[in-house]
């Protein structure tokens, strides 16, 4: 047992207790911290003590709120920003592109995120997905766009929450001199975002297995799931297509550049594919992806872009 790294994630569990039992009595930020600043702090326990000594310090920290104070859905809502503090550090630590890692920690967030939804509705005495369809009634549209308009929803409350999380752990990381290896390079390139932009993109891997995803989940359309299936395999859905078609078009947009050697044609058939996505968004997400994923093999664009970004923050 490392008591130098014990100590320090005591010390973290004490801080994140004392703050939540702050916002529980005042009410200052409560959904700020629990959803944002958790997560950035459970990140910042892991970069330090590690993956053990982080999940001993959310038991605490959650134990202590729940037997202490008996309020069980503030320790449930310290459960989902524990979690997604941990898979957003896990993340951070692994030698891959933030893109990957953005794509993966949303997916793990939508998970859980829905899963509390779904399973805690009558301790938290809330619903999200009750919610977003009552606010979706009055609309006169079909309850197939309804049903999409909430999975769009539920998605994009782990993304940003992701996001917030995984940036957040960089900076604070970066001001208390923690970060090292690959999370030092990953900062690098968040802080000189305008500059690496870019050289972004998921690796190859990965986004061929979201496609195969994708493919797959066109036939469980006509197969009865769970609610909690279903919600959450819709939700990811929609994570993995903006990353997907992100990445697509970036691709497409540098090789009709290369070929044309023309800013304005570039950013004209930018706009074009952006207004046909709400026309025709079926057609054109196959077609995007499909000449995106030729571009790709034929000039190795990603595995390029990947390793010159590396090179650049090395």
């Amino acid at each position: 047992m490392n008591t130098q790294k014990l100590t320090y994630a005591g010390m973290l569990s004490a801080v994140i207790v004392a703050m939540t039992l702050f916002v529980m009595m005042t009410g200052l930020g409560y959904t700020i911290f629990i959803d944002l600043g958790l997560p950035v702090l459970i990140g910042l326990v892991y970069l330090k003590c590690g993956f053990k000594y982080t999940s001993l310090c959310g038991m605490i920290s959650v134990l202590i709120i729940f037997f202490g104070m008996g309020d069980l859905p503030t320790a449930i809502w310290m459960i989902q920003g524990i979690m997604i503090g941990l898979i957003c550090s896990v993340a951070l630590s692994k030698d891959s592109t933030i893109m990957d890692d953005l794509l993966w920690c949303s997916v793990g967030g939508a998970f859980i995120v829905i899963f509390i939804d779904v399973y805690c509705e009558n301790i938290l005495g809330m619903s999200l997905i009750t919610e977003l369809w009552r606010t979706l009634e009055p609309f006169p549209v079909p309850d197939v766009v309804k049903e999409i308009a909430v999975s769009i929803g539920l998605a994009s409350l782990p993304v940003g929450t992701s996001i917030i999380a995984y940036i957040g752990t960089l900076f604070v990381g970066h001001k208390l001199r923690i970060l090292y290896g690959t999370t030092k390079e990953k900062f690098k390139v968040i802080k000189g975002f305008r500059t690496y932009a870019g050289y972004l993109c998921c690796s190859k891997g990965t986004t061929y297995r979201w496609i195969i995803y994708l493919l797959g989940i066109q036939a469980l359309q006509f197969v009865t799931l769970p609610l909690y299936l279903k919600t959450v395999l819709g939700a990811i859905q929609w994570i993995a297509l903006y990353f997907i078609l992100r990445d697509a078009q970036s691709l497409v947009s540098k090789f009709i550049y290369t070929k044309t050697q023309s800013i304005s044609i570039t950013k004209g058939i930018g706009l074009g594919i952006f207004l046909m996505l709400f026309s025709w968004f079926k057609i054109t997400t196959i077609a995007l992806t499909s000449v995106g994923c030729i571009v790709d093999l034929i000039y190795h664009v990603r595995d390029r872009q990947i390793q010159m970004l590396k090179q650049k923050v090395a």
